[in-house]
């Protein structure tokens, strides 16, 4: 009995000691963009002349963003659904519809996007969205 449980101690022992380790896989930013995001928040900023109005839309449980395989973007928000196409430009920019935007934040459930759009040296648009899983 006792040499029984040695062996088993032993094979038990041997077979954890050997288990192979997990590897960790690398996720591109394209593949970590790709699927349905629902959009939290868009705040925009707009300043012009001296005069800067910022307004922030929450997102509905309506509104979403879907990105595809085929580099189109398919999304509802504030009432109306769009469609534009999309090309990850590298880990930190977007291009959507020509138009580029930070990657600011990107994980398995956040994405933050940021764009600015300078019309001269003190005049401007900006858009941070913010999405989630």
């Amino acid at each position: 009995m006792k040499k029984t449980m040695i062996v088993l101690f032993a094979g038990t022992a041997l077979f954890t000691a050997c288990k192979k380790t997990d590897t960790a896989t690398t996720t591109t930013t394209a593949q970590k963009v790709l699927g349905k995001w629902a959009i939290v928040s868009n705040v925009s900023t707009e300043k012009f002349q001296g005069n800067a109005n910022t307004t922030t839309t929450p997102g509905t449980a309506a509104d979403f963003a879907d990105f595809r395989t085929d580099g189109k973007i398919y999304s509802h928000s504030e009432g109306s659904f769009d469609t534009a196409n999309y090309k990850i430009v590298s880990d930190l920019l977007i291009s959507i519809d020509g138009d580029t935007a930070q990657i600011q934040t990107l994980t398995t459930n956040s994405m933050v996007l940021y764009s600015k759009q300078m019309f001269n040296a003190n005049d401007y648009t900006e858009d941070k969205t913010t999405f989630k899983k």
